[in-house]
């Protein structure tokens, strides 16, 4: 059985007067966070793009060079050249003379003009046979046979140029499998599934496994390895790429955690022998390193958002210049 409560209607009024209250002050709490926080986006820190408010900001952290667009002076243009081995020559040959109707076809050319097509040749499949011969030996009566070679598993299978060109297309050109199928498809006749697609990623992962490993290790001996990771979407799931790299050498992984575990399964040692470049990310500063290096496109945005959100640094068209300071925690310079 309900019971229902009788309320004054004085204590009521009361009771709804303190409810507006307390959402004005949960408002005004929203506002006092949203200004702390001084309405980062991703030019102002290190928030995602996907993360911004109101994206009509265009300002960028870039500085013009105030030079031109388009090429520069100086710069070494890329051209088509004649080449000097042309695979097929076709002959114009003047076959009467245009002024007086003169028989020309048993003259002579005096010279020639050239002028040159690059054009690719129609693609075809090739189709190789591999024949194991048996024979007889005629002393013993024993069947031999001839050996194919290890890679020949099947009847018929997709030769090393194909499984390349996947590899190719799907890590650097980061064309999906059905868009992969379709190209092999109009281009070259292949029927290719998806199925085969996986089995040659998998195949080229497995061989490119030691120069993976390769590159990790040569980054850890590095004098200096710059860090980041990024959100991603991997099977309709959240993940980050996890990236370190110098000028020559670039290593990735993909993984739906963020955190430093993932940072301690492939560098468990860190980099003792570099300074290590990356944002302040908690799980990057907790790296072991050399030295540590806060980056410095992150610095800017963070002083851009300090300049324009805070007001602090610049204000008023005043610049307060900081005296120089050097602070060490934990045998990292910042």
């Amino acid at each position: 059985m309900n019971e229902f409560i009788t309320i004054p209607r004085s204590e009521y009024e009361q009771m709804r007067q303190e409810i507006a209250n307390l959402l004005s002050v949960v408002q005004q709490l929203r506002e006092e966070i949203s200004l702390l926080k001084g309405g980062k986006n991703s030019r102002t820190s290190s928030t995602a793009p996907s993360h911004d408010l109101g994206r009509s900001n265009s300002l960028s952290l870039r500085v013009s060079s105030g030079r031109k667009t388009g090429g520069q002076s100086g710069h070494r243009g890329h051209t088509l050249s004649l080449s000097d081995t042309p695979d097929e020559i076709i002959h114009h040959h003047v076959q009467i003379c245009e002024h007086c109707g003169e028989d020309l076809q048993e003259v002579d050319s005096d010279s020639f003009i050239r002028r040159q097509i690059v054009d690719i040749p129609p693609v075809s499949p090739i189709y190789t046979e591999h024949r194991a011969h048996l024979k007889t030996c005629p002393q013993c009566k024993y069947e031999n046979r001839g050996v194919f070679p290890a890679r020949l598993q099947s009847a018929i299978q997709y030769g090393a140029n194909v499984e390349a060109m996947t590899g190719y297309l799907s890590v650097y050109q980061s064309l999906p499998y059905q868009r992969i199928c379709k190209l092999f498809k109009v281009f070259f006749g292949l029927h290719l599934s998806e199925g085969s697609i996986d089995t040659f990623l998998e195949n080229l992962s497995r061989k490119s496994a030691s120069t993976y490993n390769a590159i990790r290790e040569r980054l850890q001996q590095s004098s200096v390895v710059g860090a980041d990771e990024t959100g991603c979407r991997v099977g309709g799931g959240k993940y980050w790429f996890h990236v370190w790299q110098t000028p020559l050498l670039t290593f990735i992984v993909a993984f739906a955690s963020r955190g430093y575990k993932v940072i301690e399964r492939y560098f468990k040692d860190g980099v003792p022998l570099s300074v290590y470049v990356s944002d302040c990310w908690s799980a990057q500063l907790k790296v072991i390193a050399k030295l540590h290096q806060l980056c410095m496109a992150h610095l800017l945005r963070e002083l851009t958002n300090f300049a324009e959100n805070l007001k602090s640094l610049v204000a008023g068209g005043r610049r307060h210049v900081m005296p120089p300071q050097k602070v060490t925690l934990h045998n990292t310079v910042y």
